[in-house]
């Protein structure tokens, strides 16, 4: 019993002694467990690169991490992220706002392209008249009549009658 007693606290402390390994050590894998995430904001139109973008980074549920706004060439960068999913949410001024999907599991260093679409313009009716749909076009006068004037009338009974019928 005394062998096995005697092996077993050897190879206990053979265990602990430290371990020199060269080139290794604990900031070396603290380094290597943060990435950092970089990209370029784009015009999808005109491919021109968009300064002043809001860039937000924000975890898998949606709970934001950091916020930046993309430099004079489009370029935005984040540093020192842990490894997982996340969502980036971009947004421009003239613009639709995009959001994608970021998996920093399986490098340390990403470099994305988001192009942004253009907004839509609307549409400027002259002299500040009222815009009109094809369905008001196409709804004959006394239809329009009675829904100018706010009555509720549904195949010549008052709606209080209609309810009644059921």
């Amino acid at each position: 019993m005394g062998r096995v007693d005697f092996f077993l606290g050897v190879f206990l402390l053979v265990l602990s002694l430290p371990v020199r390994t060269p080139g290794f050590s604990l900031s070396t894998v603290l380094q290597i467990s943060t990435y950092s995430l970089t990209g370029s904001v784009f015009s999808g139109g005109s491919n021109q690169r968009i300064s002043g973008a809001s860039v937000v980074l924000c975890d898998d549920g949606g709970a934001r991490l950091g916020e930046t706004a993309s430099d004079d060439s489009g370029k935005f960068s984040f540093e020192g992220i842990r490894p997982g999913h996340y969502v980036l949410r971009v947004n421009a001024a003239g613009f639709v706002a995009t959001e994608m999907q970021v998996d920093l599991t399986l490098g340390s260093e990403r470099d994305l392209t988001v192009t942004l679409r253009g907004a839509p313009v609307a549409a400027a009716v002259p002299g500040g008249a009222a815009m009109i749909s094809a369905h008001e076009l196409a709804m004959p006068q006394a239809a329009k009549d009675l829904l100018s004037s706010g009555q509720k009338v549904v195949h010549g009974k008052e709606c209080a009658g209609c309810v009644a019928g059921f």
